[in-house]
């Protein structure tokens, strides 16, 4: 399993990038944002060596400068390595 984190947000393509990164490119996008739900839709393991599993989320949320609600879809993949979950993608789809 590759070592950086894969992110698709606003339409963009993020790849390899480290935690910090990640947490930035993440916090830009969410400050153009107001929430006004997150629901947890699905959680699983998908199998694989290394063990890898995945967590769906519904985001609905208001965008900046705008006044209708608009929903997102989530994904979260996890990898387990060393005993511990590790997320190496972030997906937020409209």
């Amino acid at each position: 399993m590759a070592s950086g984190i894969r992110l698709r947000v606003g339409g963009e393509d993020h790849v390899s990038l480290s935690r910090r990164q990640a947490v930035a490119v993440l916090r830009d996008y969410l400050a153009g944002h107001r929430t006004e739900s997150t629901r947890l839709e699905r959680v699983a393991e998908v199998g694989g060596s290394p063990l890898q599993g995945y967590a769906a989320l519904r985001w609905t949320v208001v965008h900046e400068g705008a006044s209708q609600l608009v929903e997102h879809s989530i994904y979260v993949g996890f990898v387990r390595e060393d005993e511990v979950w590790r997320v190496f993608e972030v997906r937020v789809l409209q």
